[in-house]
């Protein structure tokens, strides 16, 4: 897991892990968010923004993006709930 894109849905803050394999060759210098290209954090972003905007919000916006330890927090906290 690299970390995770916050984004505001309905007026509720929803996030989205972002992960790639750890077995793929094509992902092995990638460790953290820092090592994606901008160019690809902003596809991502546009791609979820679009897709959310599809599904009928159009109000969806991108907050920004955490990094993976507070992704973690994300992940337990979601798991306790």
């Amino acid at each position: 897991m690299l970390g995770a894109l916050e984004m505001i849905e309905d007026g509720e803050t929803e996030y989205n892990i972002f992960a790639v394999p750890c077995d793929d060759p094509r992902f092995m210098d990638v460790r953290s968010l820092d090592d994606l290209v901008e160019q690809n954090i902003r596809e991502i972003e546009q791609f979820f923004t679009a897709f959310k905007r599809m599904e009928g919000d159009e109000d969806a916006r991108v907050e920004g993006w955490l990094d993976r330890e507070r992704a973690c927090v994300v992940i337990r906290d979601s798991i306790r709930s």
